[in-house]
């Protein structure tokens, strides 16, 4: 799916959009262009199914669509009928523990050879290739350097896969990050980058004016960490 992500006013994109004949959705954000590192126009950036950057400025190729693409966790077409309904009534809400149970479960009692041992089966390789894209998202959101948006996401593994093993590796890592001055650091300079872009709005001169001036801040307070240097591309961008 393409979305095209602009901090520009919303009669500005309606030009735009007009002139160009844009077909694809555009929507409004002050944190979307500092979150993904985006220096000039247009940037192209991909974005995994866990919401991280999977390559940057530049069309993907294919072999990096289908790695990523292995992790999409869209509820996976199921047969009709009170058979598999607690199981998708489960994967709607990413009760991921419960779909493990229903998929076990059904495998036990679905007759081997039958139609619906077959799609549990499917649905049961289908969820183990998504709980393998989360363990591989654990690793890299272990590895940071926006540890603020790793811890976010990181829980929300933890609450989704809970009693599985992304769950009880993503737990490892919040644990480690709890432990570690640095990173403890990292995040509350990342919370509060986060709180800035979302205080102020850009498009109005004198918010502009008063977030540059709370960027600065924030850079000097919080040198040598990720969000000072997402702060400065920030900086950089809004005074062009």
């Amino acid at each position: 799916m393409i979305v095209g992500v602009s901090d520009e006013t919303e009669s500005l994109l309606e030009d735009y959009i007009a002139k160009k004949g844009v077909e694809y959705g555009i929507i409004r954000s002050q944190d979307a262009q500092p979150a993904y590192g985006v220096r000039a126009y247009p940037t192209f950036v991909t974005i995994g199914p866990d919401g991280s950057v999977v390559h940057g400025n530049g069309v993907p190729s294919e072999s990096v669509i289908e790695e990523n693409l292995r992790g999409v966790s869209l509820i996976p077409e199921m047969p009709s009928g009170s058979t598999f309904s607690a199981l998708k009534r489960a994967w709607e809400k990413h009760d991921y523990a419960r779909v493990h149970s229903e998929l076990t479960k059904g495998l036990e009692r679905a007759e081997e050879g039958s139609e619906d041992h077959a799609a549990f089966t499917d649905l049961r390789t289908r969820f183990d290739r998504l709980v393998e894209g989360a363990g591989r998202s654990v690793e890299r959101f272990a590895q940071g350097p926006d540890y603020y948006r790793s811890e976010q996401k990181l829980e929300e593994i933890v609450d989704e896969f809970e009693g599985l093993a992304p769950a009880e590796a993503a737990e490892k890592v919040l644990e480690r990050f709890a432990d570690d001055d640095k990173i403890k650091d990292e995040i509350r300079a990342g919370r509060e980058f986060h709180a800035l872009v979302q205080r102020f709005d850009a498009t109005k001169s004198s918010q502009k004016k008063k977030l540059l001036e709370a960027l600065a801040k924030l850079r000097k307070n919080r040198a040598g960490t990720y969000a000072a240097e997402q702060a400065a591309n920030l900086a950089v961008r809004l005074a062009d």
